[in-house]
C-alpha cells in the first residue's frame, strides 16, 4: 500500500489542439478534476488568440520553432502572449528545442517552464530541489523542469517493448503530449495512478511553490519561490 513517503507528485502538461473549441476544453478539464486529475492545458499563439477571455482553463503557453530564431523573436512571442492572456507564467518547450534567454523570459514573469530534457548547464541550479525532482533554477526566479525519462526495467530489455513512464516514488513525474495525442487517453492513465494512491497532480505553475513547501519534509533547505 502506497504511503504519503512514496506517492509520487504528477504533472500533466497537454498542448492543445488546433480547432479545439472551448466548451470541448472545458469538458474534458471537468471530466479529468473529477477523477483527481489535474491538467496544464497549453496553447500555442494562434490558439491562444483564438481562444483569450473565454471560460477555456489554459494555464500554459507552447512554443514552435519561430520562437527561438532570435532573442527579438521571443521578446515579440512572449510579449504578444501576455497582451492576449495577462497573468500566463507558464511556457511549453516542445520537440526537443532547448532553452535559451532565460532572463528575458524570467523578466517578462515567465516562471516555470516545461522542456523536453535538459541541456548540459554551464553552472549548477542556484536552488536545490527535492532528490527525485528533475527541476533547477539555473536564472533566479525562473525554474526548468523536464519531461520524466521512461523506466528501462529488465522486461523492456528483454522483450524490446516500449518502455513506458512509471510514477517516480515520492518524487516528481512530469508527462507531456503534443496536440496530436488524444487527451483522454493519458488523463484516464494518470487518473488510474491516482485512483492507487500512487500519484496526485498539480499544474506546472504550481511547481515553484510545491518545491519550496516540501523543502523541510524532502529536501532541507530548497528555494522560495521568486
Amino acid at each position: 500500500m502506497s504511503t504519503a513517503s512514496d506517492t509520487s507528485t504528477v504533472v500533466l502538461s497537454h498542448v492543445v489542439a488546433a480547432g479545439t473549441t472551448v466548451e470541448h476544453l472545458v469538458a474534458i478539464d471537468a471530466a479529468a478534476r473529477r477523477r483527481g486529475v489535474e491538467v496544464t492545458w497549453a496553447a500555442r499563439l494562434d490558439g491562444l488568440a483564438a481562444m483569450a477571455g473565454s471560460a477555456a482553463p489554459i494555464r500554459a503557453v507552447a512554443d514552435d520553432p519561430g520562437w527561438w530564431e532570435s532573442r527579438a523573436a521571443l521578446r515579440d512571442r512572449v510579449e504578444r502572449t501576455i497582451r492576449l492572456l495577462p497573468g500566463i507564467d507558464t511556457l511549453v518547450v516542445g520537440d526537443g528545442r532547448l532553452l535559451v534567454h532565460r532572463e528575458l523570459l524570467r523578466d517578462h514573469g515567465i516562471r516555470t517552464v516545461c522542456v523536453d530534457r535538459f541541456d548540459d548547464a554551464p553552472r549548477g541550479s542556484r536552488r536545490p530541489a527535492p532528490a527525485g525532482w528533475a527541476c533547477r533554477s539555473l536564472s533566479w526566479g525562473l525554474w526548468e523542469v523536464a519531461l520524466t525519462a521512461p523506466s528501462r526495467g529488465w522486461l523492456t530489455r528483454f522483450t524490446g517493448r516500449t518502455a513506458t513512464v512509471r510514477p517516480v516514488p515520492g518524487g516528481l513525474t512530469v508527462l507531456g503530449a503534443g496536440p496530436a495525442v488524444e487527451p483522454t487517453a493519458t488523463i484516464d492513465r494518470v487518473a488510474r495512478w491516482v485512483e492507487a494512491g500512487v500519484a496526485t497532480t498539480a499544474s506546472l505553475g504550481a511547481l515553484p511553490g510545491l518545491v519550496a513547501a516540501s523543502g523541510t519534509a524532502a529536501a532541507g533547505s530548497v528555494l522560495r519561490a521568486a
